[in-house]
């Protein structure tokens, strides 16, 4: 499929199949005018410029491949990309660049004929016929709400629509409902405290269920809540970080910052470093400073002077090694070695230390040889 289609569109199909992590892509017309512009435009005539390409490209998308295996019981359905699976029981699938959704009986539960399609893990599907209008379908293959809706949200036990720019919030029957938030406010996001929400969909901020607003709804689209110990939020190029009574404990130009338990990694702009804070907004006591770090769940990984270091959520050191690099799969797995692949089985109190001479990644689970 993948090699007829290189013939078929060259240079920029290979692009497109990296870069959009699936072939179907090379077929739409968007990539079917940027083939018809480069040929017009003569930009691949220099042979050896357009060969090096081609090559470092399909490089690249093999070992994209490589690395994100699809399970055989979904091959055989048909699903051929890792990001295609929505759930361990339903994946997305293809005709004539339309989605649909099956099962993983491969059974169909919704039709190809759709834009698009994304699920909430409550088992809901919000579906979109064209770039305007988006409905909801439930995993019983009932058609929950129709393609008339401007948005739609799962939230809670409900979901949260806008038509013609008024919000209506339906509980999980299909009745309306009224709810003191959901039907006065345009939701984003919310955790377990906090909510992100907009009165008029452009300014946004954070209240409680309460409907006090922690923060004030007059920032951009950007708010960070998956961590429940704090409210990350930017105004231009600044970061806030915020508790979760919405004080502001640190604000500062950081190109990023990324939570982690009761503490934050923040990365200033024009630096390589990353420091470590505490839920305080103070530098922890033991004044961490590294170039990479790397979240897995419930367990971080950082780089320091050669060495990588574990930590839990409490910033309890759990492993230090100097193996080489590390990639994990979720907080339970980490890999590391140079000739021989190191299984690390990590769940906090517990570490195991088998040594194999490969192994793949599919799902959960590992599949090692010894």
């Amino acid at each position: 499929m993948q090699l007829f289609k290189m013939q078929r569109y060259g240079f920029i199909d290979i692009i497109a199949i990296f870069m959009s992590k699936g072939p179907k892509f090379a077929d739409s017309p968007k990539t079917k005018y940027y083939c018809s512009f480069i040929d017009k435009t003569n930009l691949l005539h220099m042979k050896w410029i357009y060969n090096s390409v081609v090559l470092i490209v399909f490089v690249l998308n093999v070992i994209y491949a490589n690395g994100q295996s699809v399970p055989k019981e979904w091959q055989k359905h048909g699903v051929r990309n890792h990001y295609d699976i929505l759930s361990k029981n339903f994946a997305r699938v293809y005709n004539e660049n339309k989605s649909g959704v099956i099962n993983i009986k491969g059974d169909t539960i919704i039709e190809a004929k759709y834009l698009s399609i994304f699920y909430d893990t409550l088992g809901y599907f919000i579906v979109s016929k064209d770039e305007n209008m988006v409905g909801v379908i439930n995993k019983n293959k009932q058609v929950f709400l129709p393609c008339k809706y401007e948005e739609a949200k799962i939230i809670d036990n409900g979901i949260q629509v806008i038509l013609d720019a008024v919000i209506i919030y339906y509980d999980l029957t299909g009745k309306e409902s009224q709810h003191p938030i959901y039907s006065k406010y345009r939701v984003q996001k919310r955790n377990k405290t906090a909510i992100v929400a907009s009165v008029d969909g452009e300014n946004w901020g954070v209240l409680n269920d309460n409907e006090k607003w922690l923060i004030p709804p007059q920032y951009s689209y950007y708010f960070d809540i998956r961590n429940p110990n704090f409210i990350i939020y930017r105004d231009g190029s600044s970061y806030f970080i915020a508790n979760v009574e919405g004080r502001v404990i640190d604000s500062n130009n950081y190109e990023r910052v990324d939570p982690f338990g009761e503490f934050y990694f923040a990365k200033e702009r024009e630096s390589d470093h990353y420091s470590l804070y505490e839920k305080n907004g103070q530098k922890w006591k033991d004044s961490l400073v590294t170039n990479k770090i790397e979240i897995k769940g419930d367990l971080c990984m950082v780089y320091v002077d050669g060495k990588t270091l574990v930590f839990d959520q409490k910033m309890n050191l759990k492993l230090s090694t100097t193996q080489g690099s590390f990639v994990g799969n979720n907080q339970k797995y980490i890999y590391s070695g140079e000739h021989q692949y190191k299984a690390l089985y990590i769940n906090i109190n517990k570490v195991t230390d088998n040594k194999y001479r490969d192994f793949q990644i599919i799902g959960d689970t590992i599949v090692a040889v010894g």
